[in-house]
């Protein structure tokens, strides 16, 4: 049975899949997946999850992909998740494998996103790159000139190029023609960074933008004063895209 201090931590997962592997002996203390199987449908996940629920033990950090890191438990009646389960047709490979006895089930569910492997910040790229091409071309080109004041430093560095600038040698329209020669899918890619926000903090950047797209359910929103964001409330990571340059978006607070 899953320890009362993990039931908390099973309660709070991220629901709709569960990963179930059959188990064999390789060595002393050590076992390896001799099959594999997925399940999302509603009822026979509900179903693993009681199961895991009442049977489970030792619950514990077990690996990750690109999209989860997952948390896993241990069936070690084996005979008895067997006769539980041998006629769902999804889980038949758990126990028609011919690689060897299985001594355990490990059932394994989603616990957190993985914010900060390429999976996430890949698919808020491809978002906000396809939002950006239905901005007019009238607003597009007052965030560029934006850009241009925005990336300029006390100390004459352009943060675009990184090359020295000179207050006498500056023509705004000479670096304007510069950032619209960049596609824009180029330079939301160039733009996009990542932190940790507060609630407070990313609650008020929501009032003035609108929803245009999802990653693993965490919302990707537009703000109107031109920057792209998208925020774990579980973790508080969060990564943005300012298409003005600015580095503290607090001054739209």
């Amino acid at each position: 049975m899953i320890a009362e201090y993990d039931k908390e931590r099973l309660s709070n997962r991220i629901r709709g899949e569960v990963h179930i592997s059959a188990d064999i002996r390789v060595s002393d203390f050590i076992t390896e997946g001799a099959a594999y199987v997925t399940v999302t449908e509603s009822s026979l996940y509900e179903r693993i999850c009681q199961y895991a629920f009442q049977y489970g033990e030792d619950l514990q950090g077990m690996f990750k992909n690109e999209k989860y890191e997952y948390m896993s438990c241990f069936v070690r009646d084996v005979a008895a998740f067997r006769t539980e389960f041998e006629k769902e047709e999804i889980l038949k490979p758990l126990f028609s494998h011919d690689k060897g006895e299985t001594v355990a089930f490990v059932i394994s569910f989603p616990e957190m996103y993985n914010h900060h492997e390429e999976f996430v910040r890949n698919e808020f790229i491809k978002i906000i790159q396809n939002h950006v091409m239905t901005l007019d071309d009238n607003l597009w080109h007052h965030f560029m000139k934006e850009m241009i004041k925005n990336t300029r430093t006390g100390t004459g560095i352009n943060l675009i190029t990184g090359e020295p600038i000179y207050p006498e040698d500056i023509d705004p329209e000479e670096e304007l023609a510069m950032l619209l020669a960049f596609s824009r899918k180029t330079l939301v890619r160039m733009n996009v960074s990542d932190s940790f926000q507060s609630d407070s903090y990313v609650n008020q950047l929501i009032i003035q933008a609108r929803k245009i797209g999802e990653i693993n359910n965490q919302d990707v929103w537009f703000n109107i004063h031109g920057f792209y964001f998208c925020w774990n409330v579980s973790t508080k990571f969060f990564l943005v895209c300012c298409l003005t340059g600015r580095q503290n978006l607090s001054l739209f607070i």
